[in-house]
């Protein structure tokens, strides 16, 4: 009888000092104390903008998740905006849309310089500019974050030639398999489901033609033209494309 007391005693304390401090609650929940499973959020003293960064932080869906997390940004409540950012940044660049990601990524590292988050933030900015062709970009902005702090890049994105230029060679990877390139995101990403259903690991790149956007499905970042051959032969003999091109990345 005094254990169940006690049991129910501590639950109430939790869910008291949850209700008063919220943010306590939030804090928890983003440094892994407390998991989802733990939190109701219809009883929760959590306002509508707060109850969506929970939301966007826990859905699987990464499509739904970043709708809540950009709610959570659009509103007036800014405690947790670092946070936000960095995870749509993540969905954008798992997506291949480098051009988006790069946006999100520069508003955590520039915005938030105190972040838990800003140096990856910093550093997968610089990647994506990289991959999209803003060597430039990515050369100032690099010599913009080494005055303020040394940053760990990952050197297969990020390599010099010498203290202000970059190696013609930035990344090892420079062509891919392009199967279709589309100006609706649906259709490309239908036809990624379709190759990912075939054991094909394909990603979305977001391309900027003029004033248009393009949607690119691509496959592989290869060192080199015969590597990216053959993956191109390995789909036409499996499930039949012929028509797909090899592009140079960098």
């Amino acid at each position: 009888m005094y254990f169940l007391m006690r049991k129910y005693s501590i639950f109430i304390i939790i869910f008291l000092f949850s209700y008063l401090f919220p943010n306590n609650l939030i804090d928890n929940f983003i440094n892994g104390k407390i998991s989802i499973t733990d939190i109701n959020l219809e009883s929760e003293n959590l306002n509508q903008y707060q109850n969506s960064l929970i939301k966007g932080l826990s859905d699987v869906d990464g499509d739904r998740a970043k709708d809540y997390l950009e709610d959570y940004y659009n509103s007036n409540d800014d405690l947790y905006d670092d946070i936000a950012s960095i995870k749509i940044a993540e969905y954008y660049y798992s997506l291949g849309s480098y051009l988006k990601s790069s946006a999100w990524y520069k508003k955590v590292a520039l915005d938030y310089p105190n972040s838990n988050y800003s140096d990856i933030a910093k550093s997968y900015y610089l990647n994506s500019l990289v991959i999209i062709g803003e060597k430039d970009s990515a050369n100032f902005y690099s010599q913009k974050f080494k005055k303020k702090k040394k940053l760990n890049f990952d050197d297969t994105f990020f390599k010099r030639k010498n203290k202000n230029n970059f190696s013609k060679n930035v990344s090892q990877d420079q062509y891919s398999v392009q199967l279709g390139s589309f100006t609706s995101y649906q259709a490309a990403k239908k036809m990624r489901k379709v190759l990912s259903s075939e054991g094909f690991m394909c990603r979305i790149d977001e391309v900027q033609r003029g004033y248009e956007t393009f949607y690119s499905v691509r496959i592989g970042n290869f060192k080199n033209k015969s590597l990216a051959t053959k993956e191109q032969k390995r789909l036409k003999y499996r499930i039949g494309i012929y028509d797909s091109i090899i592009i140079k990345l960098n």
